[in-house]
């Protein structure tokens, strides 16, 4: 947790070394924003309060709820509740790194100078860290701190208390986004679609965006790991309920491609009880040209030990689809982007929408396609090889998952003359 509050966070401290003279080595942990500081130049002391209030939320999310997060001049104390000193400088180094590429990007990331430190502090010397002054060295007599009274004559009261929570900024949630068979008439299943709102501009982004620029395997684990639980819970809930719905959970290859992000998240997907996995399908995202098959054929051959279909997304850049040969593919989802190539002819031959349909088709997997918005969209696909259908004309995303039903084509054309009514 982090705490601004100075007399909070000793008294917290003090509770938690009762009968103690000092803390153990390892419990305290320097996270400085030297390089940070290097990296912003004349224009730190115009940042400064900035980038440590979004430090301060980057740190709190990857540290354990005991642990304790003070900032302390330019930088910050962490305070691991149950670490030993080499886990704990291994996890902050770890955090330091983290935070400096955030800010100061991959480029840095050779010439890193990671400053953190592990010390040895008296319970005493703690007064002038929460106070915004330097941290002293062990054996120095601390300055005595100011008495409530003095305070009180200079008319000054205590700082709140502050916490900063992951939806200060952001808001992260998920949309279930219905996908229309159009064989069957019918809404068969949705996609899980995680989903990040920007509180102050309002701007939402979805699937993998929600990232914001982060690349790392550990990112996408993160996000998928979020959207299996939740999934997860609302399927639980509607099952509850008698309802029985069925899920397409999104798996990024970058979380797939590395073992230790792998297995990790197997292990959340192994929490579907096997009675129903039945009901999911694991919906690989991020395979492009340059993903090697082998990559391709291992990944898509463990994602079948928990999915009894398995669907690969592809958005703007489209793989060979000879890598697909034999890795079973149930259905691929594809972006409809410009709808011109559905309907120009002359876009035949040249529309890399139209070759991948007609190689999906050659694979013996169903197409789906994203983003429509037109009605008269929906008999060109159809035309040519396309099933399955998501998009404004369709219906929205809902924020609960909805059971399989009827939906006509009639229905949907209703649906689109209601939209263009004024």
């Amino acid at each position: 947790m982090l705490a601004m509050n100075p007399a909070d966070i000793l008294y917290r401290l003090e509770q938690k070394l009762h009968g103690c003279d000092h803390a153990d080595l390892g419990q305290f942990q320097i996270i400085n924003l030297d390089r940070v500081r290097e990296g912003a130049g004349e224009q730190w002391e115009r940042l400064k309060a900035k980038i440590l209030e979004v430090s301060a939320h980057f740190i709190e999310k990857r540290i354990a709820d005991e642990d304790v997060l003070v900032r302390c001049h330019e930088g910050f104390l962490v305070v691991f509740n149950a670490l030993d000193a080499a886990a704990a400088e291994e996890r902050v180094n770890a955090i330091s790194t983290e935070l400096n590429l955030f800010f100061l990007g991959d480029e840095i990331l050779r010439s890193l100078n990671i400053r953190s430190r592990a010390s040895r502090f008296e319970t005493s010397q703690l007064r002038g860290m929460m106070t915004g002054s330097e941290p002293m060295p062990p054996g120095a007599a601390p300055a005595e701190p100011p008495s409530p009274a003095a305070g009180a004559d200079a008319g000054e009261t205590p700082a709140p208390r502050r916490v900063i929570d992951i939806d200060f900024r952001r808001e992260r949630s998920i949309a279930y986004r219905p996908v229309w068979d159009s064989t069957r008439q019918a809404v068969a299943t949705q996609f899980v679609i995680p989903r990040l709102t920007e509180k102050r501009t309002r701007q939402v982004f979805h699937g993998r965006a929600t990232l914001r620029g982060r690349t790392e395997p550990r990112d996408h684990l993160e996000l998928d790991r979020f959207a299996v639980h939740s999934a997860m819970d609302a399927f639980r809930t509607a099952f509850g309920k008698g309802r029985t719905v069925a899920l397409c959970l999104p798996v990024g290859i970058h979380t797939l491609a590395l073992r230790s992000t792998r297995v990790a998240l197997f292990e959340a997907l192994t929490a579907i009880p096997m009675d129903m996995r039945r009901y999911f399908r694991l919906m690989v995202e991020g395979i492009t040209s340059g993903t090697p098959e082998s990559t391709i054929r291992e990944t898509l051959g463990i994602c079948h030990a928990f999915s009894p279909g398995v669907i690969v997304s592809i958005e703007n850049e489209h793989p060979p689809f000879d890598r697909f040969h034999g890795c079973n593919i149930a259905m691929f989802v594809l972006d409809s982007g410009e709808p011109h190539w559905l309907h120009d002819d002359r876009q035949r031959d040249l529309a890399p929408e139209r070759a991948a349909l007609r190689a999906a088709a050659g694979l013996r997997a169903s197409t789906c396609l994203t983003g429509i918005g037109r009605e008269a969209d929906i008999s060109a696909a159809i035309r040519l090889g396309a099933r399955y259908f998501t998009g404004a004309i369709i219906a929205d995303d809902f924020p609960h998952p909805v059971i399989p039903h009827i939906l006509t084509r009639e229905d949907i054309r209703r649906r689109a003359a209601a939209r263009h009514l004024v």
